[in-house]
Order: structure tokens, then sequence, then C-alpha cells
């Protein structure tokens, strides 16, 4: 009896972690546009000169506390602030991860084509 009793608190106790596990893995994955509008994340985007190849350099910062994977999925628009730019188009899935209060920069080459 002492057996089975001891079982069935050692497998509650388990799934009660894995359960939090996974929601503290759900919380710190976020959408790039999901990201910015709550301001977990900022995004600067410089041009290096040249029309191909590595001519952007995409620095995203992390403004929480805790790491982040942002999530650039296929198809997101970036359109710039100024109407005379260029909009970009993600062509290729990428996550990044950004550790708590750190920037990483993103390789645009393989992240963005030029649209319109």
């Amino acid at each position: 009896m002492r057996k089975t009793f001891a079982a069935l608190l050692l497998l509650i106790a388990c799934v009660s972690l894995s359960a939090q596990k996974n929601t503290t893995t759900a919380q710190r994955n976020f959408d790039v546009k999901e990201a910015l509008d709550q301001k977990l994340i900022s995004i600067t985007v410089e041009g290096t000169g040249g029309h191909h190849g590595e001519c952007l350099k995409i620095t995203c910062n992390n403004l929480r506390g805790k790491s982040l994977r942002i999530r650039f999925p296929i198809g997101q628009l970036m359109e710039p602030v100024d109407s005379l730019q260029q909009t970009l188009v993600v062509a290729e899935e990428q996550w990044v991860n950004i550790y708590a209060k750190n920037a990483r920069c993103i390789d645009a080459q393989n992240l963005l084509h030029a649209g319109r």
C-alpha cells in the first residue's frame, strides 16, 4: 500500500513539474510581430552598402529580463518607416535565440527578400 501511494505521489509530482516546464518554454517563444507589439524586443535595420549579399544588418534587442526565442515566419512583411524605402518580406522561416537584456545580429541574407 505504501509503495503504491509513494509511486502515485511521485507520478503526480513528475506530471506537475513537466507541465510547469512546458508553460515556461511556451512563454518565451514569440512571433516577431507579437514580441514587438508587447515591447519585448526592439529591432534596428541598417544598410551596409551594396545591392546583394550582406547588405543589411538587422539587430534584435531583448528588452526583457529573460531569454526569448523569436520566430520570423515566412511571408512576414517588414514595412519601412519611410515610404520611399522598399518593403522586405521574410523568405525563410528563422528562429532566433536572444539572451536576457542582450542584442543579436541576424543574417539578413537568408532571412529577407525585397518586395514591391
